[in-house]
Parts: C-alpha cells; sequence; structure tokens
C-alpha cells in the first residue's frame, strides 16, 4: 500500500530496489490508482523505480460482467440468476471489496433485492474510510453533491449549498486528491470516481 507510505518509506524502498540489479528477487508494490499531486513521496519513487530496465508496471481494473458472474457461481456453486449479476454489478462497478461485501448481504438475505437500498456494512465501512482521507469541508460539500447527481458542475454545486464557487473548488481538489471525484475538465463538470461513495453520503 504504498499509496500510504511516508517520505522515509520511500526512500527506503528505492534504495532497496537499486541494491537489487540482476538478483533473482521480485519486489511487488501496489498503490491506489488515483491522481497524487504536490510532494506526495509516491510521484518521485514511481519516477525512480521506472527507471530500472526490469521495472513493469500492472494497472488493474474493475471486474468484467462475467468474472463477476463467475465470482458468484464460486460462493454458491450455482449459476447466479441474470438479475442478480445485473444488481450486484451496478452496485459494485467490478470493484473486488464492493463485491465481496455485496455477494455476502445477498447470501444472508437470500436475494438481491436490498442491493439497490442499503448499503451492507462492509461497503459502507469501506466507503467511509474512503471520506475520512478528506476534510470536512469536502465532505460537506460532497455531501450537497451526492444529492445534486452521479455528475455535477461546480457552479450548480456552489448555488445549492451557497457557497462561494472558489471554496467549492478547494474541497473538490481535496476530494480529487483521495479520489473520490474525478473531473471532466472540456465540461466543467465532476463526477463520483464510485456509485458506492455517493450512496455512503
Amino acid at each position: 500500500d504504498l499509496h500510504w507510505a511516508n517520505a522515509s518509506s520511500t526512500l527506503l524502498l528505492q534504495h532497496f530496489a537499486r541494491g537489487l540489479d540482476d538478483r533473482a528477487v521480485l519486489l511487488l508494490v501496489l498503490y491506489r490508482a488515483e491522481p497524487v499531486v504536490g510532494d506526495h513521496p509516491l510521484l518521485s519513487t514511481l519516477g525512480e523505480l521506472g527507471r530500472s530496465r526490469r521495472f513493469e508496471r500492472i494497472e488493474l481494473s474493475g471486474l468484467s460482467r462475467s468474472e463477476m458472474a463467475s465470482f458468484l457461481e464460486s460462493r454458491s456453486s450455482t449459476r447466479p440468476a441474470s438479475s442478480l449479476v445485473d444488481a450486484v454489478s451496478s452496485r459494485s462497478d467490478g470493484n473486488p471489496l464492493f463485491l465481496r461485501e455485496l455477494a455476502a448481504a445477498t447470501e444472508r438475505a437470500g436475494d438481491a433485492t436490498g442491493l439497490m437500498e442499503a448499503l451492507p456494512q462492509g461497503v459502507r465501512e469501506a466507503a467511509e474510510s474512503r471520506l475520512r482521507l478528506v476534510s470536512s469541508a469536502a465532505r460537506d460539500v460532497l455531501g450537497w453533491a451526492a444529492l445534486l447527481g452521479e455528475e455535477f458542475a461546480v457552479a450548480e454545486l456552489a448555488t445549492a449549498r451557497g457557497r462561494a464557487r472558489d471554496e467549492v473548488l478547494a474541497a473538490l481538489n481535496d476530494a480529487f486528491g483521495a479520489g473520490l471525484v474525478v473531473e471532466d475538465p472540456q465540461r466543467l463538470r465532476y463526477r463520483f470516481t464510485h456509485a458506492l461513495i455517493r450512496d455512503a453520503l
């Protein structure tokens, strides 16, 4: 979880990686594919690691619908109904942690009826832990953004919240840095990175 590492830890990692050269050692480092801004130690570390001819970056994406169906089948030993796969797919967006929690909630309830209503506790806790990464001002603005929908404009959010545009932008920059929202600069709009983040608000 390199995204949590401090400067000392990343310097130690760089020193260790430089010493590997031709040794038969696999060094596996994980970090969230979220915007890294400012003077975050991850920026210089990725640059340093990338200089090695043996460095390889592998980007992981969410699970596909068929992979989610296979996961659900592996848990129950029966082929899941298409409606269940659709419900879990739309709610989890392929996120393995959310998928696992939604599948467990479905097993406890016996069907997927509740998936579109309340968030399972494990999903809520995961989403809330992400929200704790930002300031209370950013959480407040995101709460208002959640009322506007999956996607929203800065101007309409400022109007809804009754705050100056610059204050709202500062809050959104905080949320962007934590990977909670993404920006569409062409349309001057933002959207939540995951529907379950919005639901947790």
